[in-house]
């Protein structure tokens, strides 16, 4: 059977650390041609609000937050 209209996409993956040592918090942003997900989410205002710059420049779209640990 013969496939029709594939799309190649490219994924990037990019991995930030908290800025201070014994937050114990990462988030890793997934990333495509326009659109953006992020998984986990910091536990410190500081990095969380350069992550949410960072792809408000990148001009993507975040179309998901993934959160894989309960709230403290």
């Amino acid at each position: 059977m013969p496939v029709t209209n594939v799309v190649s996409t490219s994924l990037s993956i990019q991995s930030f650390t908290s800025s201070e040592p014994g937050a114990w918090s990462n988030s890793y942003l997934i990333t495509g041609e326009s659109e953006a997900i992020l998984f986990d989410v910091f536990m410190l205002h500081g990095d969380a609000k350069q992550i949410t710059e960072g792809i408000s420049k990148s001009g993507k779209t975040l179309k998901t937050v993934m959160v894989s640990h309960a709230p403290s």
